[in-house]
């Protein structure tokens, strides 16, 4: 379930930017300084000036050969300080083809994290919206595998699929999970517009959660 935020909570997290992300960057740093990528910029360290100076801007060609080294099937600390459960897709709109990039929990944390900052605002400029009754088209596709077994999907389809969207109160949608995994998305559109109909006076948002699939 989503945590509980409210607008002084947002102000609080802009109001000090820059030491959020300072602090943000000391996480990861030190999460991940001693990966096999990193190490050979950093030596073990989490330094922030040290990163500034010796660590690189990329392209992701630069990275795409350790997490394909993952999705083989060798340790997750190659370039992540985390296991990594899982890869999504991106939608491929900008370079015209899809990029394939590491996960795990903190990825739908984020999202969920996301969704609590932003509900508060909704719910105070729009009436009604605290009852949070929303009609969400969601959509999904079976995941397919890496070599090493890890699925492989979009990234919204892999958090519709995952445990922290399906143990979310389902008062929170006008859709039943059943619809949002039916795996045919013409019967799944059928069935978010008739319970959409149906819950038509208790809906007071709507969002489109849209899919991805491939393989690595």
């Amino acid at each position: 379930m989503s945590p509980n935020f409210d607008c002084m909570d947002l102000e609080a997290l802009t109001s000090n930017a820059k030491q959020i992300q300072d602090d943000v960057l000391k996480q990861i740093l030190t999460l991940n300084a001693n990966t096999e990528y990193l190490q050979r910029y950093l030596h073990g360290s989490s330094d922030k000036e040290l990163f500034k100076k010796n660590v690189p801007v990329i392209t992701y060609e630069d990275v795409r050969p350790y997490i394909e080294r993952v999705a083989n099937g060798e340790p997750s600390n190659i370039i992540s300080g985390n296991s990594i459960t899982g890869f999504f897709l991106s939608s491929g709109t900008s370079g015209g083809k899809h990029k394939t990039f590491p996960m795990n929990s903190i990825f739908f944390e984020n999202l969920l994290l996301y969704k609590a900052l932003s509900s508060p605002f909704v719910s105070k400029y729009m009436d009604g919206a605290k009852k949070e009754k929303e009609m969400m088209f969601g959509f999904t596709r079976p995941l397919s595998k890496t070599p090493s077994g890890l699925p492989v999907s979009g990234g919204v389809s892999s958090f519709l699929q995952s445990d922290y969207f399906k143990n979310q109160p389902s008062e929170l949608y006008s859709s039943p999970i059943d619809v949002t995994l039916c795996p045919d998305n013409r019967q799944s559109m059928y069935c978010h517009l008739l319970c959409g109909l149906v819950q038509r006076n208790e809906i007071t948002t709507s969002g489109l959660q849209t899919k991805n699939a491939g393989t690595l």
